[in-house]
């Protein structure tokens, strides 16, 4: 049950679902929450509770509270009959500990810390890793021959991509962005950036398209309404 619960949930892509916040990609926990959902629905998360004292008064905190300030908080997932637990410092998106964290550092902290504990089942345990892709969809860029090139990917790919397939990868992740910051990661992306700075000199008119079409669906976010097919 071990293994089949990791290699399934290992080989989950879920680079739709991931955000970058400062320097470092995260992934929300609602999405993490859903992908779990879809593969075991049954499973279950608790977080850690701590009972400080002040004289004879007790008081029960889910958070742990060290002696210059900073905190940590500590969860456990339930899968079929497997606990794991992981725990993680309350901190801003710098990854620095935060001094007399409020309730919502806190909160953000716990669902972070959620997050960090499905990957200790599996899921998005790439993303932690600092990796561009679960390692099963990596290895089929280096095993597979041309006759299954349709589902080749290929880890950390530097290699050249042309303007048209480029334009229809960007064109498609912005039209499955379901949120405006999921919108935003699409542009940021480095790879994505420095080809739309390439692109602006040599080929205007396609520059045009990306920005137009970027342009329709932020409108469409921000209407409360999913992004339409466009050309």
């Amino acid at each position: 049950m071990t293994k089949q619960i990791w290699n399934e949930l290992s080989k989950i892509n879920a680079n739709e679902y991931k955000e970058k916040k400062g320097k470092f990609d995260y992934l929300s926990w609602a999405d993490a929450w859903q992908l779990l959902m879809d593969k075991y629905p049954d499973a279950t998360y608790e977080f850690k509770t701590w009972d400080y004292y002040s004289g004879e008064l007790k008081s029960t905190r889910d958070v742990q509270i060290y002696a210059d300030g900073t905190a940590a908080v500590e969860c456990s997932i339930t899968i079929g009959k497997m606990t794991r637990s992981m725990w993680l410092p309350v901190l801003n998106y710098n990854n620095q500990p935060i001094v007399k964290p409020n309730s919502m550092n806190i909160n953000t902290a716990k669902m972070r810390c959620l997050v960090k504990c499905m990957a200790m089942f599996g899921l998005g345990i790439y993303i932690f890793a600092g990796e561009d892709l679960p390692v099963n969809e990596a290895e089929l860029g280096k095993d597979h021959g041309a006759g299954e090139e349709k589902n080749r990917v290929i880890k950390k790919d530097t290699s050249p991509v042309s303007d048209d397939e480029m334009f229809k990868k960007v064109t498609n992740s912005l039209s499955k962005a379901s949120q405006l910051a999921k919108l935003e990661n699409v542009i940021r992306d480095p790879r994505v950036s420095k080809w739309m700075d390439g692109l602006k000199d040599r080929d205007i008119e396609t520059y045009g398209k990306v920005y137009d079409n970027y342009q329709l669906y932020k409108k469409q976010l921000e209407n409360g309404r999913r992004p339409n097919n466009a050309s």
